[in-house]
């Protein structure tokens, strides 16, 4: 969730400088309509719509209003690197892939990092060296 809270705080009213984000969703939904029956052991219908429906009620979350996908194409002129690995089954790469595409259709200057048979936030577990000189030369280009 650190990913995806940088990149809505970034798309708020506040100035962002330049974000980094290692393994974020593209929007809530779909990050849950796929996930849910796995954490849960639920059939997908009708537990993730049933869960959806209750969520807002219960903990006042509303799944359609948490949507990095939208919150990246107000970036502006906040340059954006993402990073994911391959291996991620928690959340697929597909996201960042989506974030990078909204990003770029926005005019924001973004750029993804797929690491070779990274897990879900392991990128920098799986390779350190690269994970440290990537996000230095992030910061460099853009903090500078």
């Amino acid at each position: 969730m650190g990913a995806v809270t940088s990149i809505l705080a970034a798309g708020g009213p506040v100035r962002v400088d330049a974000v980094v984000a290692d393994a974020p969703f593209s929007d809530l939904r779909t990050y849950l309509d796929e996930n849910l029956a796995h954490w849960t052991g639920l059939p997908e219908f009708p537990f993730n719509w049933t869960i959806r429906v209750l969520l807002p009620p219960l903990v006042s979350l509303h799944v359609d209003r948490v949507r990095p996908v939208e919150a990246v194409a107000r970036f502006g002129d906040t340059p954006l690197l993402l990073i994911h690995g391959t291996a991620d089954d928690v959340i697929g790469p597909h996201h960042s892939r989506w974030l990078l595409g909204a990003a770029r259709a926005a005019g924001v200057e973004a750029d993804l990092w797929l690491v070779p048979g990274a897990g879900h936030v392991k990128g920098y577990a799986t390779a350190p060296e690269a994970y440290r000189q990537r996000v230095l030369d992030f910061f460099d280009r853009h903090l500078r």
